[in-house]
């Protein structure tokens, strides 16, 4: 039996695994995280995630 797979949003006590996942990607995925810049405060990329939910900011050919 498969495990079962959630998805959520990430949270404040995760920077480090979220940095770490980051990293971690090939340069051939740069979009493996949307709307994250490097060196960007971890609490700003979740702001941004925020906006997205609530359709604030969002990028062409994105939905919230």
């Amino acid at each position: 039996m498969q495990p079962e797979l959630t998805l959520r949003l990430p949270t404040e006590d995760e920077e480090d695994e979220f940095l770490s996942a980051h990293r971690a990607t090939s340069p051939e995925a740069p979009y493996f995280v949307s709307y994250y810049t490097e060196g960007m405060p971890f609490g700003q990329y979740l702001d941004a995630l925020a906006d997205q939910e609530r359709g604030i900011n969002v990028s062409p050919n994105h939905v919230p």
